[in-house]
């Protein structure tokens, strides 16, 4: 990852710093989330969303519940997470966060952002099962003829995905583009949130929660759903689940990663990212974009100073 190196970023292994067992006495086996189900991960998003909240409350967590948490669908929501290095703007969206019940500003009061993937497999064992007609479901019992795997339609997002021509599971990897977009993503939700997020990397088989603390990017690779489980359940039990966070509550190596990022985010330099996210992006897109960009730091901007001050004046007129 260029831009964490070039941020003086280290990389740590959760795994051989922090080891995750499963406690004794826990909710047995649970199984992986059907995304073969779906045609798409955008389909299967609202599912799974509604399957990582009933999870999580099985573990529990205290969940759709005042003094507990939500988790929220936002893939189709339109806010964007933004940062800023080396004059380059870098956007990105979550697909679903965890957020303190009754949370409003989904990215500000987010606990947990969530980037869900579909890999290879699970596409190659839907085109199987349920054929060419995705909304005719295909009993399991019958026999559908193999289809071969269109390399033409395969998300060019996800090299990481394991091959389809595999016919059982294997580890969805943290590499490649997947681990840049879900670092970038856990830098710009630093950029924004009030307090210290963790972001999941999942194709609801094998699980990455990455974690920042200090100029450290702490990373727990290729956990079980069990294990990916145990360590959110654990991290949201401890985690503060009110809307008005106190800053003096906030760990001092979270702290500091908070501040450390929010640099990258600077309020006065809107115009100027504003340029820069126009640059690269399709004419026919602009509007959207704009619109969309505008909207995250009208969620945002009481973080750091009022909106009017961040904003070029002609911009801020139009909120008035």
């Amino acid at each position: 990852m260029k831009v964490a190196n070039s941020l003086g970023l280290e990389w740590i292994d959760g795994n051989k710093l922090y080891h995750i067992e499963r406690p004794a006495g826990g909710c047995g086996v649970i199984p992986d989330f059907p995304m073969h189900d779906y045609l798409s991960e955008s389909d299967a998003t609202p599912k799974f969303v509604e399957h990582l909240q009933e999870r999580l409350a099985a573990e529990g967590v205290k969940m759709a519940a005042v003094g507990g948490f939500d988790v929220i669908d936002t893939h189709k929501d339109g806010q964007m997470l933004s940062i800023m290095v080396a004059n380059k703007c870098y956007i990105g969206y979550m697909d679903a966060v965890i957020v303190p019940y009754g949370s409003g500003s989904y990215y500000q009061h987010m606990r947990v952002g969530v980037e869900q993937k579909q890999s290879d497999f699970d596409k190659q064992q839907h085109k199987e099962e349920f054929g060419k007609n995705p909304s005719r479901k295909r009993s399991r019992s019958e026999n559908a003829a193999p289809v071969e795997q269109d390399a033409g339609n395969a998300d060019k997002n996800d090299p990481d995905m394991r091959p389809a021509s595999s016919s059982v599971p294997g580890p969805f990897s943290f590499s490649g583009r997947s681990k840049g977009q879900s670092t970038m993503e856990l830098l710009a939700a630093y950029s924004i949130a009030d307090q210290p997020v963790d972001v999941l990397l999942t194709d609801a088989h094998t699980h990455h929660i990455l974690r920042l603390r200090d100029k450290k990017i702490i990373y727990w690779a290729n956990l079980s759903t069990p294990e990916a489980l145990d360590h959110l359940a654990g991290y949201l039990k401890q985690a503060d689940a009110s809307l008005d966070i106190d800053p003096a509550s906030i760990p001092e190596d979270a702290k500091s990663a908070l501040d450390a990022m929010w640099a990258l985010r600077p309020q006065s330099a809107l115009a100027e990212q504003a340029e820069a996210l126009m640059s690269v992006t399709p004419l026919q897109d602009r509007l959207k974009v704009a619109l969309q960009f505008m909207q995250t730091w009208t969620a945002s901007g009481a973080l750091h100073e009022p909106l009017e001050r961040a904003m070029p004046p002609e911009i801020a007129a139009m909120y008035e």
